[in-house]
């Protein structure tokens, strides 16, 4: 921790170089300072003092362990056995307890010194759950132990892997998340609680990884006010001076940074979706022009108006699809739109009698996959001029759709007044046209089928996902 040593070196300076008692007296970060053989202690600030709540006699007949709750004296036991470095070290986090018998955590750092001309060790703590000021200064002001850490956008937060407390927040975690810190140490659950219902798992994923490596991650929460926040996360593994193992990390709200991306992806998919109804309304009026031109030359070419109707059904259909995909923000073809706009095109361009019971409102509406519209297209139109054709002549074309919204599926029979040849193949079917829409209909989501029933033929084709998808 560079910073922190830095400013802690910086603001002890004087008791470090000269050794000056009043220097450390007056310090606003609590010291003391024991013996490394005995762990007696031997001298202590105000601070430390006003923090383990004992008076200045009292203190100093203290033992180091004294100032320990049981669990924390093995541990350490073992870290002051250890060789300590030249310079200022920092011990870790820790467990003390108060004259009164309050637990709290503390960060520690320390250093050896000359203490009436024996070699001691001055410690530097301070409890993470306060904020440490002056006697005389107001209750809201001081410095913290941390002071780059308090001054930070960002919540900075460290947690003890051993027993997974929580064992530092700094001031903007109440910011971001809306909540106390007394209640996040007091509960392990209270910022889990607010996290997005969709995140949960993500959240549970990176808290619970691997410790020896650093994750970042982004999620949202729900603060308690109602609003919606999102949150980046990335943690770093530490490890203190007594080998205890620590996740470290920082939370930066990118809300309004996800907004801002929100509204650029919003805006290009305006962009994009205007310059696409703009191709497929070229598209649409390019076909019907094509379609113009096969319908004049019918007319000048009498004997070549039946396959000059044909092709011309085919080019409406597909500009139909385009007209449709052109009209809707999301381009997608709803399906009883395309149904009237084949028996619309197909009524016109063949000259043929076409009754089209198709559900004013459908609810909800069906769409077809876009990859699928003008194929679909292609084999609807076929099948109606395959019924116009073989139909009586001066006959009608029934075309029935039963839509069922919640199922997502739906139900076409187009009949006409005839017969199937003799000796017809349901399976490999009989002709070009017939041919042709099987080879036209997508492979998945569609059923076909031509059946003879009291001198009617009907050709039934039955649609569900993933032709068929919501609108």
């Amino acid at each position: 921790m560079p910073r922190m040593t830095r400013y802690l070196k910086s603001s002890l300076s004087k008791a470090i170089g000269k050794y000056g008692q009043d220097d450390i007296a007056h310090a606003m970060v609590p010291m003391y300072i024991y013996d490394p053989d005995s762990l007696m202690i031997l001298s202590a600030n105000a601070a430390a003092l006003r923090l383990y709540g004992y008076a200045e006699e009292e203190f100093l007949r203290l033992h180091l362990f004294d100032i320990r709750p049981a669990e924390e004296v093995d541990r350490t036991k073992g870290f002051v056995a250890m060789d300590k470095p030249d310079g200022l070290w920092f011990s870790g986090v820790w467990k003390h307890r108060s004259r009164e018998g309050r637990i709290f955590s503390v960060s520690a750092m320390g250093i050896k010194i000359l203490h009436r001309g024996k070699v001691a060790v001055l410690a530097i703590v301070t409890d993470l759950t306060q904020t440490l000021r002056a006697p005389d200064a107001a209750a809201g002001g001081g410095n913290a132990m941390f002071p780059f850490a308090e001054q930070m956008e960002e919540v900075c937060w460290i947690r003890n892997l051993d027993d997974s407390r929580l064992v530092y927040l700094n001031a903007a975690f109440e910011r971001v998340f809306g909540v106390s810190m007394e209640a996040a140490y007091a509960d392990q659950e209270a910022v889990l609680s607010l996290v997005h219902a969709e995140d949960v798992e993500a959240v549970r994923r990176y808290s619970v990884g691997s410790s020896h490596e650093p994750a970042r991650l982004e999620y949202r929460i729900r603060r308690p006010d109602g609003e919606l926040r999102w949150l980046a996360s990335r943690r770093f593994p530490l490890v203190d001076a007594a080998g205890a193992r620590l996740m470290a990390g920082f939370i930066e709200d990118v809300t309004e940074r996800k907004l801002d991306e929100q509204r650029r992806v919003e805006a290009l998919e305006a962009q994009r979706d205007a310059l696409v109804r703009e191709v497929h309304h070229r598209i649409k009026n390019s076909l019907q022009g094509v379609t113009g031109l096969l319908r004049r030359f019918a007319a000048a070419h009498p004997q070549l108006a039946p396959l000059l109707a044909e092709a011309a059904v085919q080019v409406q259909g597909m500009a139909s699809v385009h007209g449709l995909q052109g009209r809707s923000a999301s381009g997608r073809v709803e399906l009883c739109e395309l149904l009237r706009s084949v028996a619309d095109g197909a009524q016109s361009l063949m000259q043929a009698r076409i009754e089209a019971n198709i559900p004013p409102h459908c609810e909800p509406c069906l769409a077809i996959a876009d990859k699928d519209a003008v194929p679909l297209a292609l084999a609807l139109n076929e099948i109606v001029v395959n019924a116009v054709k073989h139909g009586q002549p001066g006959g009608r074309v029934r075309l029935d759709a039963a839509i069922d919204g919640a199922a997502r599926t739906a139900e076409i029979r187009i009949a006409n007044r005839g017969r199937l040849p003799a000796g017809f193949n349901q399976a490999g079917g009989s002709g070009n046209g017939l041919q042709l829409i099987r080879m036209l209909l997508p492979p998945q989501g569609t059923r076909f089928n031509l059946h003879e029933q009291e001198g009617e033929v009907a050709a039934l084709l039955r649609l569900a996902a993933p032709v068929i998808v919501p609108l």
